[in-house]
C-alpha cells in the first residue's frame, strides 16, 4: 500500500473527483488535503522490470528507450534472481569465466 496525497479539503470540484474515483468510503482527511491508501500495481521490483521488459519495441520507443536497447530488450530479455544464475553457472562454464572476468575487470 501506498499513502496518495489528494486536493485539499476546500477545493470543491477537485475534493469531489478525487473522492468519485477513489471511493467515498475509503478517502480520509490528513492535514487540509484528502488522502487515499492504494495498493501498488507492483509489490516486487522483479515484477516491475519483468513487465517492463516484456513490452514491444514500439512500445519502449515510446516510452523514450533508446533504439539500440529497446530493439535487444524486446527479444525475449529477462532478469534472473541470484538462484536462476546459480544454476546458469553450474550449467554453463563459459558463461561462469565470463561473468568471473566481467566482474574481475571493475576492480
Amino acid at each position: 500500500m501506498r499513502k496518495l496525497a489528494g486536493p485539499p479539503v476546500k477545493s470543491i470540484k477537485h475534493s469531489k473527483e478525487f473522492r468519485e474515483k477513489y471511493g467515498k468510503e475509503d478517502v480520509f482527511v490528513e492535514g487540509e488535503r484528502w488522502a487515499v491508501h492504494v495498493k501498488r500495481k507492483y509489490r516486487e521490483f522483479e515484477e516491475l522490470i519483468n513487465d517492463f521488459l516484456r513490452r514491444s519495441e514500439k512500445k519502449l520507443l515510446d516510452d523514450g528507450v533508446r533504439s539500440n536497447i529497446a530493439k535487444s530488450v524486446s527479444k525475449n530479455f529477462r532478469v534472473l534472481k541470484s538462484k536462476s544464475v546459480e544454476k546458469l553457472i553450474e550449467k554453463d562454464k563459459e558463461f561462469a569465466i565470463f561473468l568471473r572476468k566481467y566482474f574481475e575487470r571493475g576492480t
